[in-house]
């Protein structure tokens, strides 16, 4: 979907959530991509998930640094 015509969703964050930001900025007809991926427990960001639906996927993504 083009960013013109991206609507927001409105959902709020909740205490178990996967957020992704998608970001494509663009400057003088050059075009930019960053996207990333943020694990939300208990109502916080967490870098080490814990939950079994979270950990099985983080383990394998370019986001995992260790533990």
């Amino acid at each position: 979907m083009s960013g013109a015509n991206y609507v927001p969703e409105s959902e709020p964050v909740g205490a178990t959530n996967l957020v992704t930001v998608d970001l494509s900025p663009s400057l003088n007809g050059a075009w930019g991509d960053c996207a990333r991926s943020f694990v939300v427990e208990n109502g916080r960001h967490t870098d080490m998930p814990t939950l079994p639906e979270f950990k099985r996927v983080w383990t394998q993504s370019d986001n995992y640094i260790g533990e």
